[in-house]
């Protein structure tokens, strides 16, 4: 099952404030998507993501523009075998996973 995860903000849930769902959440529910929110004033959980999107990004732009959203499906592609497989990393010693 997909599941989508999010931080406690107004757009994401209506939980917090005990008014049921939102847009998102119904939207996702109807696609079969499980919707799964941070623990409230726990920011780190979503903070590993977000500095995810940020390397994605910064990659991206290192490169040229996708023409297509094939295009860009490879470029992610790329970027993923490079992150997961030939990147040095500083928990291993500067070697690759």
């Amino acid at each position: 099952m997909a599941e989508v995860l999010t931080d406690n903000g107004a757009v994401f849930t209506g939980k917090q404030r005990g008014q049921g769902r939102v847009a998102l959440e119904v939207q996702c529910g109807l696609r079969g998507i499980r919707m799964s929110h941070s623990r409230p004033y726990h920011p780190q959980t979503c903070g590993k993501v977000e500095r995810f999107h940020h390397t994605v990004k910064k990659w991206l732009a290192a490169h040229p523009a996708a023409a297509t959203v094939t295009a860009l499906q490879r470029q992610l592609n790329r970027f993923c075998r490079y992150y997961n497989t030939l990147r040095p990393h500083r928990a291993l010693g500067r070697r690759t996973p």
